[in-house]
């Protein structure tokens, strides 16, 4: 007598991968894209998987593979995904000092506005009046450094002129004119004199 055979011939369907868990830093504000995130999961993941939730910024995104029958426990990873602060120099000021003073990078940091981080860097060299900016640079994945000025200027210091003198004839009452003209250099006008103008002092 014959034997009679048969085969069964068995195949794998391939289990779904989704890789292994990942991290992802993005600039503050930013929002990022599937293939960033597909790229910050480890091993080797199968592609055409779904993202949940909706991109947007910061958190925690999910990446599932779909089993194929006859396999039925779909894989999933996560991209733990965090923001770097974006720089933050402010917003621009003013300041008035007194004609001929040296300003100081604290006086000009007090005046900007906003909330600037602090560590940033003035230019031109510190001087008088003129116009410093202020720069605070962008730390990776952050690439823009931000910006902000201080306008500077100067208050002229008060000139009294210099001495003088003037003569009178007796009795007679001087005013403000007269003895104004008799100070020497360039006195500015509008100031006051004492005590009250009479005769000879």
């Amino acid at each position: 007598m014959l034997d009679d055979t048969a085969e069964v011939v068995v195949s794998e369907q391939t289990a779904p991968n989704a890789g292994t868990d990942g991290t992802l830093t993005i600039c503050e504000g930013a929002t990022m894209t599937e293939t960033q995130l597909f790229a910050q999961l480890s091993g080797s993941p199968d592609s055409g998987g779904t993202w949940s939730p909706t991109m947007a910024g910061a958190g925690t995104y999910t990446y599932t593979v779909a089993a194929n029958s006859p396999c039925t426990t779909d894989d999933t990873s996560e991209v733990i995904v965090s923001e770097q602060s974006a720089p933050n120099a402010g917003t621009d000021g003013t300041l008035t000092i007194c004609e001929g003073a040296t300003i100081t990078e604290t006086q000009l940091f007090s005046q900007l506005g906003g909330t600037p981080d602090s560590g940033g860097t003035w230019s031109p060299a510190i001087s008088g009046a003129g116009t410093y900016t202020y720069t605070v640079a962008a730390t990776a994945p952050c690439t823009v450094d931000d910006i902000s000025e201080v306008i500077v200027s100067e208050q002229a210091t008060p000139n009294a002129g210099t001495d003088g003198t003037l003569t009178i004839c007796e009795g007679a009452t001087i005013t403000g004119n007269s003895t104004f003209s008799q100070l020497g250099g360039t006195p500015d006008s509008g100031g006051t004199w004492s005590p009250a103008m009479a005769g000879r002092n």
